[in-house]
């Protein structure tokens, strides 16, 4: 995966859980049980140091989590290199 599909598809997983949010509560909790925290474990994890995420994705990353704690709060980034 280069630098660009890696922000390019956290972009789209942020507005797509956003977008279900907004909509209708048994797709976005469906969607949200399966693909959605896949997803995000699946981006997490192509980069888990966090050097090729831009400051806005990284910002979308750290919101998701907190909101849905996929990854729990004292191993997030714990690579990180910033």
């Amino acid at each position: 995966m280069t630098n660009q599909e890696l922000n390019r598809d956290i972009k789209r997983l942020y507005n797509k859980i956003e977008s279900l949010k907004n909509s209708n509560n048994e797709n976005f909790y469906t969607f949200m049980e399966g693909e959605g925290k896949k997803e995000f474990i699946r981006l997490y994890r192509a980069d888990d140091t966090a050097e090729v995420l831009t400051k806005d994705n990284l910002l979308r990353m750290m919101t998701l989590n907190r909101r849905y704690r996929f990854v729990v709060f004292h191993q997030f980034y714990i690579n990180s290199k910033l």
